[in-house]
């Protein structure tokens, strides 16, 4: 039976929105849908064309889906034969919303929505009429030529336009679980190369993109503030000319300066390994060695270390040396001469534990050696653990004793045991 407003299908009515807040109710129920329904994800998903942003609530949805009154996925995936046409809920959406052409917003839906599934690439994007100054405004500073005169260094552009002021958000989780180090980089990376959170999340944090989703870098710049509008912002400009651009505003980027600030100060020639640092490319070095067989032979453990030594000037030996300055076992202070050991392997762990500090040991050489190959482990207490297939001589020239022990948090104690169950030589 037809209503004006409203198909009814037995019980089942779809009324079209008639208040602001309905849409937003339903935006934000797509949003929690779309993480939990398969059905909706794998039916749906790429057949939507019209979707609606609004800024208040930082979320996007399909017009369909928030044109009717109380839609769900459950409602959604069975609405079969009750007349629910996007063409209707366009019309009464446009109560409230416009067409806007904003490029770096098509790669924003992609983002959030892409990962999912496919979005179309002829999909169109629809703000709300009372955010549009904003968005205009918006657009105005991404139009902003970054002209700057080398000879004397003045720049020549408007200080107060060209950087829209931070937006930071209360969660914290993400930025408090990693380091400067990791920070530093997300945020370069993101305000001078245009990266997205799924890459940082996988070349810098070193994560699975399929299962992070870039929701760790997204978490540690929505901490700082830095949104969409501030992405690339910076890509025609050097450092030190970004930091004083950041200075003269009016409004507070302090946290922004001092994490390019720390930026910088890194040794310059690790830069030029930065991305190989990452999980990702630990695993593109692994299989071009792999790869190496048609042109020499190679061994498991000769991979292993042609991995390690890049290892040893990645980010995780970084990280290792923030949190302790020398060998844990002989006192080796030379960076020179310090290895990142993981405890549980490389090839054993997953990509959170291949940099988590919690996995990993700072030693030398020797030590490192013999952590390696089993001859040497640590019980709960921290104690080491020297195997039977040393002999006097051996462990006298390798430096290693029945006296020697370290300190463990219980992240570390679990990693340890898993490494005394499976490498240990007893």
């Amino acid at each position: 039976m037809f209503f004006m407003k409203g198909w009814v299908i037995g019980l089942e009515e779809f009324v079209l929105v008639d208040q602001l807040d309905e849409v937003k109710r339903n935006m934000i129920q797509f949003n929690n849908d779309l993480k939990e329904n398969e059905e909706m994800r794998g039916r749906f998903l790429s057949h939507f064309r019209q979707w609606y942003y609004i800024r208040e609530i930082d979320m996007f949805a399909p017009s369909k889906f928030i044109g009717y009154k109380n839609m769900n996925a459950s409602r959604y995936n069975n609405k079969n034969g009750a007349g629910v046409d996007g063409r209707k809920t366009e019309v009464v959406l446009r109560k409230w919303f416009v067409k806007k052409e904003i490029p770096s917003f098509f790669e924003k839906l992609q983002e959030r929505i892409g990962l999912y599934g496919r979005i179309k690439e002829s999909s169109k994007i629809h703000i709300l009429k009372t955010e549009e100054s904003y968005f205009n405004s918006l657009l105005d500073e991404q139009r902003q030529v970054y002209d700057v005169t080398k000879g004397s260094g003045k720049l020549l552009i408007n200080l107060l336009k060209v950087i829209p002021a931070l937006e930071p958000v209360n969660r914290s989780r993400e930025y408090n679980l990693y380091n400067d180090s990791f920070r530093d980089r997300v945020v370069y990376k993101y305000l001078f190369h245009s990266r997205t959170h799924r890459w940082l999340d996988e070349h810098i944090i070193g994560l699975n993109p399929d299962e992070s989703r870039g929701y760790q870098a997204m978490g540690i710049l929505h901490f700082i503030g830095l949104k969409d509008k501030h992405k690339g912002i910076f890509k025609d400009l050097g450092i030190q000319e970004a930091i004083q651009l950041l200075e003269m505003q009016n409004f507070d980027f302090n946290l922004v300066i001092q994490s390019l600030q720390r930026y910088q100060q890194q040794d310059t020639a690790n830069r030029d390994i930065e991305e190989g640092s990452s999980a990702g490319e630990y695993i593109e070095l692994e299989s071009n060695v792999t790869a190496a067989p048609e042109q020499i032979e190679i061994t498991e453990t000769e991979k292993e270390q042609v991995i390690k030594s890049r290892i040893g000037q990645s980010t995780f030996k970084k990280a290792l040396l923030g949190i302790e300055k020398k060998c844990r076992l002989c006192g080796v202070s030379d960076e020179r001469f310090l290895v990142a050991s993981h405890i549980k392997p490389w090839s054993q762990s997953n990509y959170q534990e291949r940099l988590d500090v919690n996995n990993g040991l700072l030693l030398c050489p020797n030590h490192d050696a013999l952590f390696d190959k089993g001859y040497i482990s640590f019980d709960d207490d921290g104690t080491i653990m020297i195997s039977d297939g040393l002999d006097g001589a051996t462990k006298v020239f390798l430096n290693v004793n029945e006296s020697m022990n370290i300190r463990m948090n219980e992240s570390t104690k679990e990693y340890m045991k898993w490494h005394w169950e499976n490498i240990y030589n007893s």
